[in-house]
């Protein structure tokens, strides 16, 4: 089967999934890195949208702690800070 063709054949396939199952088969493909991004990436546009709408701002907050963890994780989890993480 040449490649056009499989190509088109996906591409019928995808036409009648909703974008919910387009997302979650993608998700299942990716590398785990990737899913990372994209959960954080999702994280923080609910939050943005949420604020948008005037509900409540905490969600903003989260997210980007959220956002923020693996740039800290380097900084936080050290030997010398592990009697910290007990409080």
């Amino acid at each position: 089967m040449s490649g056009v063709v499989l190509f088109f054949l996906l591409r019928q396939s995808n036409a009648a999934m909703t974008p919910q199952e387009k997302l979650v088969k993608e998700i299942d493909r990716a590398p785990n890195e990737l899913v990372e991004e994209v959960l954080d990436f999702l994280l923080f546009a609910k939050a943005r949208r949420f604020s948008a709408e005037g509900l409540e701002d905490y969600s903003l907050n989260y997210a980007a702690a959220k956002l923020a963890e693996p740039s800290f994780a380097k900084v936080w989890d050290n030997l010398e800070d592990a009697d910290y993480d007990n409080l």
